[in-house]
């Protein structure tokens, strides 16, 4: 018998803890999602005192930016019509620095800040040092002699002048920070200053990431979330 009532009260404690689940999974059901959107409009929208703040001004996560370049190794065969031979440089890779400078809200529920963004080398990420010499196409003298095809043989001549005159060839010998961040030109000075080729060349200095380093976008304003 004794067996018995413990049968029976543990089968009624069972069925009183499943009624219970289920009335609290059904006013789950019908208020959690005002409970959840009420948390997301307290603590998501940023404020002068919000927890977020910080992590928003400067995100904790790391972000590194990686590059690989193309290395022209026999560009004495390509001058004679050889086929060239490419091998692959990196990764140089930086670090990202993302922290929001003059951050200021509105009273229109929006916030508005400048975002300058650095890079930071990483040797010990990096498949050499940012001074490891590079021979890769000569981008400025390809572009400009692109640009100029279809111009005057006038035209023509005195680029080819210049290109004799500073020994520009089709292939450069830069170092991974200056194919990266940009380096001053010659032949893009060059052309930049003759007033005849100047509209070919409206900047003396060239890098695939030229004036990307420790700049900004300029002014944003965003909203903050609060409705």
């Amino acid at each position: 018998m004794a067996s018995s009532r413990c049968v029976a009260c543990l089968s009624f404690f069972g069925l009183v803890i499943a009624c219970a689940l289920v009335i609290v999974g059904i006013v789950g059901i019908v208020v959690g999602p005002d409970i959840l959107q009420n948390q997301i409009s307290s603590q998501l929208p940023l404020n002068p005192y919000s927890d977020q703040v910080d992590s928003w001004e400067t995100p904790p996560v790391p972000i590194y930016l990686q590059f690989w370049l193309w290395e022209c190794v026999n560009p004495d065969e390509v001058f004679i019509g050889g086929k060239p031979m490419l091998v692959q440089r990196g990764p140089f890779t930086y670090l990202e620095h993302r922290t929001k400078t003059g951050v200021a809200f509105n009273e229109n529920y929006t916030i508005s800040y400048r975002q300058p963004i650095s890079y930071t080398f990483l040797r010990d990420k990096s498949f050499a040092d940012e001074q490891y010499q590079v021979t890769m196409i000569n981008t400025p003298f390809v572009t400009i002699a692109l640009l100029i095809r279809n111009q005057s043989i006038f035209i023509q001549e005195t680029f080819t002048f210049l290109t004799y005159l500073f020994d520009d060839t089709l292939f450069a010998k830069h170092t991974a920070g200056e194919w990266i961040w940009g380096y001053e030109d010659p032949i893009l000075r060059a052309v930049k200053n003759n007033p005849i080729l100047s509209p070919f060349a409206p900047d003396d200095r060239f890098g695939y990431f030229n004036g990307s380093n420790s700049t900004d976008d300029g002014l944003y304003t965003v909203f903050t979330g609060a409705i």
